[in-house]
């Protein structure tokens, strides 16, 4: 999974996730260079939701059925 910044370049690359007790981890590299791995906490999730509102966590679940936007992504 890649992550782009808002100018389309790639600022994460995610290469795996995976569980670790209660936390959520992914590794994967920063900016094509800098390995990184990453844990997400239970309490970081509940506060994330709370910032989301339901409109937005509606939308979020609907984009696996949604086409990717013709000039996002990839090379330009």
């Amino acid at each position: 999974m890649i992550i782009y910044g808002a100018d389309r370049s790639k600022l994460m690359e995610i290469e795996e996730f995976s569980r670790d007790g209660n936390t959520l981890r992914f590794r994967g590299k920063i900016m094509g260079a800098m390995p990184i791995t990453a844990v997400v906490t239970p309490s970081q999730v509940r506060q994330m939701l709370k910032g989301i509102g339901i409109a937005l966590l509606l939308f979020a679940a609907s984009m696996i059925f949604r086409k990717d936007p013709e000039n996002f992504g990839g090379p330009r």
